[in-house]
């Protein structure tokens, strides 16, 4: 299993729910994820079995599963990285990640725009792969001229930290949303909260490590092939998951509407 590192430089392990910066001989305090109950993991827990199996955990709509979107995503890339094939996402696999990810708002997409993207991916294969940092500046800048009119768009850093998300499932990355880096009082362009927020997620999936590891990755289905599965598995994939959609709860970001719903009727949520 991955083993995470607290890159927060936080002395103190408590986090805080302050948004303003706060500054000691000028040096700038870590803005941190608040505490999360266990309680909260456990509603996230459920909103994932929902994704997992292609239903939206707030609206209860349907949409592509997680599963689908790793297999679709890491199946590619690591078919490529063994095998040394050229790395090809169709437009409808593209679109259907950025549905799911409802990060579409950013996107102006057509199939030169896929062409791109798919160059930039084949592009950054070894910074991608090897470096564990989260959506590396190479890849972003593609990845903006591949999907926004405006290469400097901040919203090329959000969609690529979706993309790596599901194409390296054992690398440690997290999903980047501008929306947790305002509510953490962050700056809201992504190029300059992206450090500042991934030391943020590195930081709370350390100190609840021992929470959010209770929490496994369901069941195989005929969606997921056995060694995509295992490598989501081993990189602590599902327990990121679950930590992005705590954070989202935890800050008021999202209500889980659906899957409340489910809850109070003592009814289990969909799986696979």
């Amino acid at each position: 299993m991955h083993e995470f590192r607290d890159l927060s430089n936080a002395k103190s392990t408590k986090s805080t729910k302050s948004t303003k910066s706060k500054s000691s001989k000028g040096l700038k305090v870590p803005k941190l994820i608040p505490n999360i109950s266990k309680s909260t993991y456990d509603l996230a827990h459920q909103c994932c079995l929902q994704l997992w199996s292609g239903v939206e955990f707030s609206s209860g709509r349907s949409q592509t599963s997680d599963a689908a979107l790793l297999q679709t995503w890491a199946g590619k890339f690591q078919n490529h990285v063994q095998n040394q094939k050229q790395l090809r996402y169709s437009e409808k696999e593209i679109n259907e990640m950025t549905h799911a990810a409802q990060v579409s708002i950013f996107l102006n997409f057509n199939a030169s725009d896929r062409k791109s993207l798919n160059k930039a991916f084949n592009d950054s294969i070894k910074s991608l792969y090897f470096d564990a940092g989260i959506a590396s500046d190479v890849f972003s800048q593609d990845l903006g001229r591949a999907l926004t009119k405006n290469p400097n768009h901040s919203g090329k850093i959000i969609v690529a930290s979706r993309f790596l998300f599901f194409a390296l499932p054992d690398r440690c990355t997290f999903n980047l949303n501008q929306y947790v880096a305002m509510s953490l009082g962050m700056n809201k362009q992504a190029d300059k909260f992206k450090s500042d927020l991934v030391a943020a997620f590195h930081h709370r999936i350390y100190k609840d490590w021992k929470i959010l590891k209770k929490y496994q990755m369901p069941y195989r289905t005929p969606e997921i092939k056995a060694d995509t599965w295992e490598l989501a598995c081993s990189g602590g994939w599902w327990q990121r998951r679950v930590l992005d959609v705590a954070v989202l709860l935890e800050l008021k970001l999202t209500t889980a509407a659906y899957t409340r719903q489910l809850i109070r009727h003592k009814q289990k949520p969909k799986k696979c």
